[in-house]
């Protein structure tokens, strides 16, 4: 799909699109590390480092269904922040009180 919409792009275009690609892949990685760490630790600070890190996923889950709703991608991207969300949610609420200081 992606090769499709590519065709008419010379070298150095595709080159640039695909060093983006690269960008948004660390962007995921780093995302996964920080909300990895804030499931493992569960604490206040970690959750809400991870909360802010989810805009990256959420932004570009908005931009992929903005030009490909029929692409899974963008659906998988934006039920992972959905997901993430709801338990930082979850956990926020049910230890607002009792939250151990990160160690």
């Amino acid at each position: 799909m992606i090769d499709g919409w590519l065709q008419g792009l010379g070298p150095q275009q595709r080159a640039g699109l695909n060093l983006v690609w690269v960008a948004v892949a660390f962007d995921w990685l780093i995302t996964a590390v920080l909300w990895g760490l804030a499931a493992w630790w569960l604490c206040r600070e970690w959750l809400i480092t991870a909360s802010v890190a989810a805009a990256i996923p959420l932004a570009m889950a908005v931009g992929i269904i903005s030009i490909e709703p029929s692409f899974f991608g963008g659906w998988l991207l934006l039920g992972s922040v959905v997901l993430f969300a709801t338990g930082a949610i979850i956990e926020l609420r049910r230890e607002r009180e009792h939250f151990d200081e990160c160690e």
